[in-house]
């Protein structure tokens, strides 16, 4: 598990609890995504079966993160919102999952985070945010909540037709 540290932009006005959850539910449900993915991409290398119909290639940590954020933002991965909430609310075991280890708000929000780092990566990239990898960790930076939360719902969840318009009904 490795500490993580986000910054999250605000207008220094008051933040929504709604809007500060849903963004936490759809952060947690990409990274469980992203962890899947990942150990897909890990598990080709390991299996003495494959027999080179796949095409392997062994990427630096931001590469595979970018190369799934970019699969995930493409929605090639998009789901129904029930499917996706089978990825927020999935039991994970206590090495992999995404824990909030420190919270301070000043402006912008300072949170640290305890988890896979490269999951991570890949949940902040779809939401629009920036990374990089420094002699104190991975430092991350996410955009204003309503439009990291508006960027992860469009990757991850496909919409609904519905009387008077589109939901995603999440």
């Amino acid at each position: 598990m490795e500490t993580i540290h986000v910054t999250i932009d605000t207008d220094g006005g008051p933040v929504s609890l709604i809007e500060f959850s849903e963004y936490l539910r759809f952060l947690r449900g990409c990274y469980v995504l992203a962890l899947d993915q990942t150990k897909f991409e890990e598990s080709y290398e390991e299996d003495e079966n494959y027999d080179g119909d796949l095409a392997i290639v062994t990427a630096p940590a931001d590469v595979l993160a970018k190369s799934i954020a970019h699969n995930i933002t493409s929605r090639q991965l998009a789901m129904s919102p029930r499917e996706f909430e089978l990825y927020i609310y999935r039991e994970l075991n206590e090495s992999e999952e995404l824990s909030l280890l420190d919270i301070e708000r000043n402006n912008p929000f300072a949170i640290v985070f305890a988890g896979v780092a490269i999951a991570l990566t890949v949940a902040v990239i779809v939401s629009g945010g920036k990374f990089q990898l420094g002699p104190t960790g991975l430092k991350v930076e996410i955009p204003p909540l309503g439009d990291g939360l508006r960027r992860l719902r469009n990757a991850l969840v496909k919409e609904t037709r519905r009387k008077g318009g589109t939901s995603h009904d999440l």
